[in-house]
């Protein structure tokens, strides 16, 4: 305001906006202190920070303290600011580079930490991204109920799950995910190429795509793996499981394609995937 910035310049940080999400505005300050020494975290404090050589700081010294006597409540005022996207919402940019994800990851840690208000802020935040409906108190409480204890579970609305295991993050998937659908292969002379969720992968043409099924197994370094195993190791949300495509020679399955899932994800290739082609 000093500076003569309009609603612009005031307007700014939103939670979510322009694809970076900032979970720790939705904390007041004396709750992320309280977060911090729960968890132990040091902080460090910017040596610059206490000197009046900069208007930051003659501001946030002199000027606010007495703003805050006559009244002032920082909360309120960003809320005002953030009234379009429902006080604590989500600002959506429509030059986002993936428009529709199939699913968003959400790390355990931050989770944790929250109280069901804050859980209910930062999951309808993530609906919004889906464009779907913020979700009701009775799934919000099971979600809550669940974190609480730490288990595997899986919760569903009508248009979105909620997938955890007992040591993996929070998967939100939209039940229109292209993740839920089918993989598709296309044959040529030369090679046949897997498609799944605008990923692919080449495989020999003497080679079949097919998906998980209970009791199967694929053979690597001489030993039988149980794929639904390995599934669980690589934290494969169950609702995806019966569309991961899978590789097989003859009924034999010899790689799993856990790349076209996450591209951090190794694919699983068994003894037979090197046979003689």
């Amino acid at each position: 305001m000093i500076r003569g910035g309009g609603y612009s310049a005031l307007n700014a940080l939103a939670i979510y906006k322009n694809g970076i999400f900032r979970p720790l505005l939705i904390f007041t300050e004396q709750e992320m202190n309280t977060i911090f020494k729960n968890e132990k975290w040091n902080i460090f404090e910017d040596e610059s920070n206490e000197s009046e050589e900069y208007l930051r700081n003659r501001l946030r010294k002199n000027v606010i303290p007495l703003l805050k006597k006559e009244g002032l409540n920082p909360n309120k005022v960003y809320e005002n600011f953030h009234e379009e996207e429902d006080s604590l919402l989500l600002e959506t940019n429509p030059n986002l580079k993936n428009k529709n994800p199939g699913f968003i990851r959400i790390d355990y840690n931050v989770l944790d930490s929250m109280n069901t208000m804050h859980l209910k802020q930062v999951l309808d935040v993530y609906c919004s991204v889906f464009k779907i409906h913020p979700i009701n108190k009775n799934i919000l409480l099971e979600i809550k109920k669940e974190l609480a204890n730490n288990t595997s579970f899986l919760i569903e609305n009508k248009e979105l799950y909620f997938w955890k295991s007992k040591s993996s993050d929070l998967y939100l998937i939209p039940k229109s995910s292209p993740y839920l659908l089918k993989a598709k292969i296309v044959s040529s002379k030369e090679e046949a190429i897997v498609h799944w969720n605008e990923k692919t992968k080449p495989i020999s043409n003497n080679m079949r795509l097919d998906y998980f099924t209970n009791g199967l197994k694929i053979l690597s370094k001489g030993k039988h793996f149980e794929v639904s195993e390995l599934l669980r190791e690589k934290h494969i949300p169950i609702p995806v499981r019966e569309c991961l495509p899978i590789i097989f020679r003859d009924n034999n399955p010899v790689a799993i394609l856990f790349s076209l899932w996450d591209d951090r994800l190794r694919d699983f290739i068994g003894d037979l995937y090197y046979e003689q082609r």
